[in-house]
């Protein structure tokens, strides 16, 4: 279980990077972010957006799974 002391590249090596690269092998995969409203899901998704690119920034230490995930397919 994450909590918010855990890094968003502490979180994509962790949970998403095993799931990224089921998919690359032909596996289907699915990541679900599940919770109270105003608990982060979106934050850890889909990052900050904070710099002025907005949150698929991939230099940003806050992006979160989606642009992480992107970044490490491409």
């Amino acid at each position: 279980m994450a909590d918010s002391s855990l890094s968003q590249e502490s979180l994509f090596q962790d949970a998403a990077l095993p799931i990224v690269d089921a998919c690359l092998e032909g596996y289907n995969g699915t990541i679900f972010a599940y919770g109270q409203t105003g608990a982060g899901k979106t934050y850890t998704i889909q990052g900050s957006d904070e710099s002025d690119t907005g949150a698929f920034d991939n230099g940003n230490s806050s992006s979160g799974i989606m642009p992480r995930a992107f970044q490490y397919i491409f």
